[in-house]
C-alpha cells in the first residue's frame, strides 16, 4: 500500500468533518473561508483533491446525496481511522511556520518600485487589515476570550474554547500588523519626500 502522505490542510479537512459531521466540498470551502482563511487560504480544487486522498486512505466515507431541487452531490463523513489519524496528528512534529505576504516582498525589493507605489500598497494594506481587525473583534465577541481566566465568569462556551484562543491571536496579530503598517507608511512618505528633494537640481531649489 502506498504511503499515506498527509499535510496540515489534510488534517484541517478531517477536523472540519469531525466538527460538522457529513459535509460536501462546498460546505468545507465555506468553512475554510469563514474560519481558516487567515491561516490556510484554499481553493475548491485543493479541497476536492484532499477529499479524494482521504477517501483513498479510508479516513472518510463518501455517499451521494440526491435532491429533487438540485443536482446530486458528494457528502463525506470521517471514519474511525480518520479520527485516529487526526488524533495522531496532534503528536507529530510541527512544521516551521511560514508567513507568506506579498507586501513583505515588495518592501524588501522597494528599490525597484516607482515613486509612491510602495506607499500606496501600504495604504491599501492598512484599509484591508482594518476590515480584518473589525471582523476579528466581532469573532471575539461571538466566541469569547478564554485567556480572560478559567473562572468561567467570562461566559465562554466550552465548545468555543479552542476557537476562542485562535480568535484572540487573530485580533492581536491584526493590531500588531496595523501598528507596523502605519509606522512604516509614515516612514516611507517622509523617506520618499526626502529622496525627491535630493533629486532636484540645486538651481531649481534656488528658483533660478
Amino acid at each position: 500500500m502506498a504511503e499515506k502522505t498527509a499535510y496540515p490542510i489534510t488534517y484541517a479537512v478531517l477536523a472540519l468533518l469531525e466538527m460538522w459531521g457529513p459535509s460536501s466540498g462546498y460546505d468545507l470551502k465555506r468553512g475554510f473561508d469563514h474560519a481558516l482563511i487567515p491561516f490556510f487560504g484554499v481553493v475548491y480544487s485543493q479541497i476536492y483533491h484532499e477529499l479524494q486522498r482521504l477517501h483513498t486512505f479510508g479516513w472518510v466515507e463518501m455517499e451521494m446525496e440526491s435532491s429533487s431541487s438540485r443536482p446530486a452531490r458528494k457528502r463525506y463523513t470521517i471514519t474511525l481511522a480518520g479520527r485516529e489519524a487526526l488524533a495522531a496528528w496532534h503528536t507529530q512534529q510541527l512544521e516551521k511556520p511560514q508567513l507568506r505576504d506579498e507586501l513583505f516582498l515588495r518592501t524588501m525589493f522597494g528599490q525597484s518600485a516607482p515613486p509612491g507605489a510602495l506607499a500606496e500598497s501600504f495604504r491599501k494594506a492598512i484599509a484591508d487589515h482594518e476590515q480584518r481587525l473589525t471582523q476579528a473583534l466581532i469573532e471575539v465577541q461571538t466566541h469569547g476570550n478564554p485567556l480572560a481566566g478559567l473562572s468561567g465568569t467570562g461566559g465562554v462556551p466550552a465548545h468555543d474554547t479552542y476557537l476562542g484562543l485562535v480568535v484572540q491571536f487573530e485580533q492581536r496579530f491584526e493590531e500588531m500588523y496595523l501598528s507596523w503598517l502605519r509606522e512604516t507608511l509614515t516612514f516611507l512618505e517622509k523617506y520618499e519626500e526626502k529622496k525627491s528633494e535630493e533629486c532636484v537640481p540645486p538651481s531649481e531649489t534656488r528658483g533660478v
